[in-house]
């Protein structure tokens, strides 16, 4: 295996070759494993709100793999869908269960607070 601090570009080219290929398979593989301890560093720290973008989670990876029953996560799986031909970006928000939190949808908020009413 290569050097894991010094993996390729996630929007690198797609392999062409064998040897591409099984570079690009272990980029995924070792990306995968630091994700992993990635999350279980993060959720160990003893932070109210955490918030990851570009995390490049796959729908099938269940919130509770990456955090404890501490946190209330919220995530979005950006290109994950079966409709769509590659996975990426995303983001979530984890918040501590203690601080009681809820969805609100902002868009209204903004309205009322400003007195704009919306369509």
């Amino acid at each position: 295996m290569g050097d894991i601090n010094n993996l390729p570009d996630s929007n690198s080219a797609t392999p062409q070759s064998r040897n591409d290929f099984l570079s690009f398979i272990e980029t995924y593989v070792v990306s995968a494993l630091k994700t992993t301890d990635f999350f279980s560093s993060v959720a160990s720290d003893d932070q109210d709100v955490i918030s990851i973008t570009e995390t490049w989670l796959p729908e099938d990876v269940d919130t509770l793999e990456l955090f404890d029953d501490r946190h209330l996560v919220f995530r979005s799986d950006y290109g994950s869908s079966t409709n769509s031909c590659r996975g990426g970006s995303g983001f979530l928000i984890a918040i501590k269960k203690c601080l009681s939190p809820c969805i609100l949808d902002l868009l209204d908020c903004i309205s009322k607070l400003s007195g704009f009413q919306s369509n």
